[in-house]
């Protein structure tokens, strides 16, 4: 049984996808993320080509892996945050910034295809009744946590919105209730404190409050898509939307969209994220990139407290 060379990565991908491939088959593991999360990155890689025979086989395997095992479902996060990052890859060897810019994007764009896909085939057909009874409980759990640590993929599909609203509600209303890990500290729970639904609203704002004071270092990189989507919904409501074009074809259609367009709402979960931040953390999230906006909260929680 044969490590793959990692050197190949910079002379023979090919050498080496089919390598790693090889050895992942021999290791008889059940949990290729878990154990070899380093080789699993490269092979991301090849979701690019998508449809071919090795590629659909090497994507089947690890979608089952991250929706039963929860540790593969976090490093699986990784691998993915650290492929599309990662500027070591030989496709950006003699590429500008530019055509580095557009090879990551690329490459997202397929895994956000793959993410919709697979997390839409466990969570659409979930009724409540099943997860009430508790069935394929673990799948959904997975996939939740999938979703929470990356929630940008919740605006990539209506039908996945849908069901991941459904299921999240019903977990939530329960008899047993939904509990997070506050150590986890999961982008989309933060998202979820301006979510239009008043349950879930309420469920996130007091897991948040478990969660603890959030570092600059240990803050996760979609923390701030989060903080991005509800200041910019906090300072300008709803007329954000007249320039995206997608959002609002989502709107023309009906789609109930993850934000709420209550400004009490949307300012009382900016002031819940702002609770758990340190100074740093602040200057980083809110004062360097929304210059101005900090002054205007203060303002509003003088005017609330009235």
């Amino acid at each position: 049984m044969t490590v793959p060379d990692p050197s190949l990565l910079k002379s023979d991908r090919q050498a080496y996808f089919e390598q790693a491939t090889s050895y992942l088959l021999e290791t008889g593991e059940a949990h290729w993320i878990c154990k070899n999360t380093a080789i699993v990155k490269e092979l991301l890689w090849l979701w690019k080509f998508a449809g071919q025979p090795t590629v659909n086989f090497l994507q089947s395997k690890i979608k089952v892996q991250a929706s039963t095992c929860l540790n593969c479902a976090f490093r699986l996060h990784q691998a993915r945050t650290a492929a599309v990052q990662d500027d070591e890859q030989s496709e950006f060897d003699n590429l500008g910034l530019a055509n580095k810019a557009d090879t990551r994007k690329r490459l997202a764009t397929c895994l956000d295809e793959w993410d919709c896909e697979r997390f839409s085939a466990i969570l659409r057909p979930a009724s409540s009744e099943n997860v009430l009874a508790g069935k394929n409980l673990d799948q959904v759990l997975c996939t939740l946590i999938e979703i929470l640590l990356r929630p940008q993929v919740l605006i990539c599909d209506k039908h996945l919105w849908e069901g991941f609203n459904r299921v999240m509600r019903c977990l939530i209303t329960r008899k047993e209730g939904l509990q997070i890990s506050g150590a986890l500290k999961l982008p989309g729970v933060y998202m979820l404190c301006a979510h239009h639904d008043q349950t879930v609203r309420d469920w996130a704002r007091s897991q948040v409050r478990c969660m603890g004071t959030l570092d600059c270092i240990d803050e996760p990189p979609a923390l701030e898509w989060v903080v991005d989507e509800i200041v910019n919904r906090t300072i300008n409501g709803l007329n954000r939307l007249d320039n995206d074009q997608k959002f609002r074809q989502q709107l023309d259609e009906g789609q109930d969209y993850i934000f709420s367009d209550d400004e009490n709402v949307l300012w009382t979960a900016v002031l819940v994220i702002l609770r758990q931040m340190r100074p740093q953390s602040i200057k980083t999230q809110f004062s360097e990139r929304f210059p101005g906006f900090l002054p205007t909260v203060t303002v509003s929680v003088v005017e609330r407290s009235k």
